[in-house]
């Protein structure tokens, strides 16, 4: 090659070297917009806070701000975009009627009429008739919490910033899964359960009702799920349906973040193994002490989780007579008389894993929550 030519090689590989410094820099920049990275804080920190109304501003703004975006960054508010009509539909203004109206609803994919009545109590579901072969049921709860910014009490609320807004979130998903059964059922297994198996249709009914408002409710509205259970599950009301199953859905998380607990940076576990009731201690243990820091990433995590449950195995807690299938191949039974065997190998799983971990330093001391109501309780509930 001669020197012309070599001289024309090196102009050209000095053009794709400043080419390729220029686009590393500039990809260096886009990451670390002010403004885009401003932008995309809010947009997290408001759908992560419920809060749907200047949310909407920030979807409408996404374009705008889309190419200023890290990949990860703009699959975030992609996520955000998709997801927050969902726990937001285009009825949701009935659940705050003072008379009595139905409208359509949807959960888990499938549409149904909701029969709707206001209260003065906190929530409810009842059964009232047939019509078409279908068991129609009545959902009920207090239309001044919905939306309603007021803070509710407790240590517990007051760490989380819970509002009634956030727990309305969650009992109108809550009664409106109540319908899960009677969307995917003939009428006459609907019936004989009703009629014969009342003790296992309560229990089935309260795990399905919570896993909808762990799956359609806001990110604010998945934790107060999660945490209006915890004064049951540390009084151990094993006879209450709503602890059992929250129980239940409790070893089913538990089972996922002692799998990997670095993936769930929240959801701090104890430093020691419990003297007794190792399960159920450690997920009141993993409740009480979730840090408000919790992330999107976190919270898709936990959608996930039960979307996926319910998708795959969802139908055979019922058929099993509720039997509820860990990811580990251990069982949870909610009816606490057949769970007892069941306890004692999952108890023993629990504390192997928690040895594991806490040797291996994953597990690291969290600083003790302060518990400064006058009652000390966790969740006031504002009846």
């Amino acid at each position: 090659m001669g020197k012309t030519g070599i001289s024309h090689l090196v102009v050209v590989l000095g053009l794709v070297l400043c080419t390729c410094q220029f686009t590393v820099a500039q990809n260096k920049d886009t990451s670390q917009n002010p403004e885009a990275k401003a932008y995309y804080e809010q947009a997290v920190q408001r759908y992560m806070s419920n809060d749907w109304f200047p949310l909407a501003e920030d979807i409408r703004a996404f374009q705008r701000f889309s190419a200023r975006l890290t990949n990860n960054q703009r699959k975030d508010i992609i996520y955000i975009r998709n997801t927050a009509p969902l726990h937001r539909p285009g009825w949701w203004d009935n659940c705050k009627r003072t008379s009595n109206i139905s409208f359509k609803a949807k959960i888990w994919n499938r549409q149904f009429v909701a029969n709707y009545m206001p209260t003065d109590s906190l929530g409810a579901q009842a059964s009232v008739g047939v019509q078409d072969n279908k068991l129609q049921v009545i959902v009920t709860w207090k239309p001044s919490m919905v939306d309603n910014p007021a803070k509710i009490e407790g240590w517990l609320a007051d760490r989380h910033g819970l509002t009634e807004a956030h727990l309305a979130d969650s009992i109108i998903w809550h009664e409106l899964g109540h319908n899960y059964i009677s969307i995917n059922l003939p009428l006459r297994h609907v019936v004989e359960l009703y009629q014969n198996h009342m003790l296992l249709y309560v229990h089935v009914q309260e795990f399905y009702a919570d896993m909808t408002a762990l799956y359609h409710a806001g990110p604010k509205g998945r934790i107060a799920t999660m945490l209006i259970r915890a004064a049951g599950l540390h009084y151990n009301r094993q006879e209450d349906p709503h602890t059992r199953a929250a129980q239940a859905i409790g070893a089913l998380i538990l089972t996922d973040v002692l799998a990997n607990p670095q993936k769930w940076p929240s959801f701090n576990l104890p430093t020691e193994v419990p003297s007794e009731d190792i399960e159920r201690n450690t997920i009141i243990h993993m409740y009480d002490n979730l840090s408000p820091s919790w992330t999107l990433e976190e919270d898709k995590q936990l959608r996930e989780l039960v979307r996926k449950f319910i998708m795959t195995k969802g139908e055979s807690v019922l058929r099993s007579r509720g039997q509820v299938a860990l990811p580990n191949r251990m069982v949870f039974m909610l009816m606490t008389s057949e769970d007892r065997q069941h306890q004692a190998r999952r108890d023993k799983w629990v504390a192997s894993q928690l040895e594991r971990h806490i040797k291996a330093g994953l597990i690291k001391p969290v600083e003790p929550v302060e518990q400064d109501d006058k009652d000390g309780q966790r969740i006031v509930i504002p009846f």
